[in-house]
């Protein structure tokens, strides 16, 4: 599904923060998630297994597979009929700590009937300030490949620096920045403009993510609270511009992200999460169309344009998502028979309401996982 075009960074980001942090505790989780929106519904199924060898050597695998079933033009559907697809992805992690510095490497590949992608990527870090500090680098290249069209492959190099520092036992904070250079085929195959054909954005991005957090524990109240703030921009660093191309940034595509969690402990066995994300992002400087909540208009466009799309993912675009989530630990099958071997572990239970002023509309996410110590 073309769906992964938009995520990949966001995916790339995620995937080496996992492996980054996979050598804390040895671990099997499994989680399901639910997310259904007007004309889309994704079902997946994900198992992951962390593990810590002998001599500081770590290991995290994880498979997962998505259950697409839409009927949305922009999943490359052209009439109201209802198809449903599979996402197959699979990746491996291994790490290595000696004293306060860690190395790591990591493959994720993934594919599905019109889409391949492969990712190798390489993670260090090193504890400073007698510990209390952590630097962290990622970098990765992906590869993926669009069989349905001719000149179907995009090229991804990610880079990734963050420093997290403990202010007191009760208190972190972290500052971070990532970098994302993208070419080739950045469009959605299955998008026409009407009398131009299939869109054609720039097909070079330089994307840059600045990201700020902190975290502080109250035990007064057993409870803590999170905040996250996220700015993107992006620029058309690169580009071989056409002689008619307009000048100056082709992207320009500026968004910020805010994001505040409460936790709360309720009793030994129960924690509360309560979470609310605002999301904001203006359009691309080439993106010309007026009504985005309705696909957009195209024939703002000049015969002559270069550049042209009828995506809304390159306009702007606002969203929300509040959420709730509750952790519980099993102790309580402790003495149950056949229930007992469930009661290392942790389950987790969380429902999102998320909100977007486009023509998809509003979507439910529901997700539910089991992790169990090894």
């Amino acid at each position: 599904m073309f769906r992964k075009v938009v995520c990949v960074f966001a995916g790339l980001a995620l995937f080496f923060a996992f492996a980054s942090a996979a050598h804390t505790e040895d671990r099997i989780t499994t989680r399901g998630v639910y997310y259904r929106e007007a004309s889309t519904r994704i079902v997946e199924p994900m198992v992951q297994v962390t593990k810590t060898a002998p001599n500081g050597f770590d290991v995290d695998a994880a498979f997962l597979l998505d259950a697409v079933t839409s009927a949305s033009v922009a999943s490359g559907v052209t009439t109201d009929n209802i198809f449903t697809e599979y996402r197959k992805e699979a990746g491996l992690a291994v790490g290595y700590t000696t004293n306060r510095t860690r190395v790591g490497g990591n493959f994720r590949y993934s594919t599905e009937s019109d889409y391949s992608s492969r990712t190798l990527g390489l993670n260090l870090s090193q504890g400073v300030w007698q510990n209390t500090g952590t630097i962290s680098l990622n970098l990765a290249y992906a590869d993926d490949s669009i069989p349905v069209v001719s000149d179907g492959r995009m090229q991804t190099l990610f880079g990734g620096l963050l420093y997290t520092q403990a202010l007191s036992p009760t208190w972190l904070i972290q500052a971070g920045y990532e970098a994302v250079f993208a070419k080739g085929f950045l469009q959605n195959p299955y998008i026409r403009v009407p009398n131009k054909g299939r869109e054609k954005p720039p097909d070079k991005r330089l994307r840059h993510v600045w990201a700020l957090r902190t975290a502080k524990y109250f035990p007064t109240w057993s409870g803590g609270v999170q905040l996250h703030y996220r700015l993107y921009y992006d620029q058309s660093a690169f580009v071989d511009k056409p002689v008619d191309a307009p000048a100056g940034n082709l992207w320009g595509i500026l968004a910020h992200t805010i994001e505040g969690r409460v936790y709360k402990t309720l009793s030994r066995d129960f924690e509360l999460r309560l979470s609310y994300r605002y999301h904001k992002q203006g359009a691309a400087n080439f993106w010309c169309n007026t009504n985005p909540a309705f696909g957009g208009r195209t024939d703002c466009y000049d015969p002559f344009d270069p550049y042209y799309s009828a995506d809304i993912k390159w306009g702007a675009v606002g969203t929300h998502m509040p959420e709730v989530k509750v952790i519980w630990e099993l102790r309580v099958f402790e003495s149950i028979p056949l229930l007992y071997v469930f009661a290392a572990g942790t389950a987790d239970l969380s429902y999102g309401y998320f909100i977007q002023d486009t023509r998809y509309g509003n979507a439910h996410l529901l997700q539910v996982g089991y992790t169990y110590p090894l």
